[in-house]
């Protein structure tokens, strides 16, 4: 299975790579694929295409530093890109945002397989996160999921142009 890890902080894929191991489903052939930027893992995405490597898995932070040059701001843009390239690649943003507005707007604009705060789990919930995906389940994280709500309850932010009037 080849799983593209992006993450701007090394520590973080680092527990990644030692916390997958321990889920059931991916079994021992595990090639990871890592990026430290946006422009890395666009980079890391076309070199796959390159190869015929597909990715089957891709873990992504949404903050990482940005390649301008492309348009690629964030880990929701790496996203969009992979998902365009590799319709098939089970994809997850884990975040440390906690405004409803942008969590609404990934969940909105990039529709991630998966996507979770940092503060939501820890390295069990993590391998159960991953299970549930790869067993072709969607999965938001209980705060997501409570955000996502509280949107809906909030109906004036529901609309596009409300949003964006909202964020300048």
């Amino acid at each position: 299975m080849n799983i593209l890890i992006a993450d701007d902080h090394q520590l973080t894929i680092d527990a990644y790579k030692t916390i997958l191991p321990f889920s059931l489903q991916l079994g021992d052939n595990i090639n990871f694929i890592e990026a430290n930027s946006c422009e890395e893992a666009h980079l890391k995405i076309n070199q796959c295409l390159d190869n015929n490597l597909m990715i089957d898995l891709a873990i992504l932070d949404y903050s990482m530093p940005v390649y301008s040059e492309k348009n690629i701001l964030n880990g929701a843009d790496v996203c969009i890109y992979l998902q365009k390239q590799m319709p098939n690649c089970i994809n997850m943003i884990l975040t440390s945002i906690m405004e409803n507005i942008i969590l609404f707007e990934i969940i909105l604009n990039v529709k991630p397989h998966g996507i979770v705060t940092k503060s939501d789990i820890d390295g069990n919930k993590f391998i159960e996160i991953i299970e549930i995906l790869l067993s072709g389940k969607k999965y938001r994280s209980d705060f997501v999921a409570k955000q996502i709500e509280e949107i809906w309850e909030n109906k004036a932010f529901v609309n596009e142009l409300n949003r964006k009037f909202f964020n300048t």
